[in-house]
């Protein structure tokens, strides 16, 4: 379990609503990114347009607009050896965000 103020921190991003440039939106329809089906066993996402449609437990949405390093502030107070890696630093390529964490992690060994 965390320190109490660092599982206020999660606990309160996990209440945030997530949000997409422009009209994208989880199960907002036609313009959204994914649609969410199911029975709340089996979940269905099916892709823009419904183009595409895969059986999945989780989704994971990573896209590069914008840097965004909230949490990394929350954070930072409680652990003296926190780092801020890939797009939550600087938006870039993903061969870049790949550097930043192997060169991250090279520098604790």
């Amino acid at each position: 379990m965390f320190h109490r103020p660092v599982s206020r921190c999660f606990e309160k991003r996990s209440r945030d609503p997530v949000q997409y440039p422009g009209n994208a939106a989880i199960g907002s329809g036609p313009e959204s990114l994914c649609r969410h089906r199911g029975d709340g066993r089996q979940r269905r996402y099916s892709a823009y347009r419904g183009r595409r449609e895969e059986k999945t437990d989780h989704v994971v949405l990573a896209v590069g607009v914008r840097s965004n390093n909230k949490l990394a502030l929350e954070l930072a107070p409680h652990f003296p050896r926190l780092y801020t890696i890939g797009d939550a630093r600087k938006v870039g390529r993903i061969a870049q965000a790949v550097r930043d964490g192997f060169d991250t992690v090279w520098k604790l060994v």
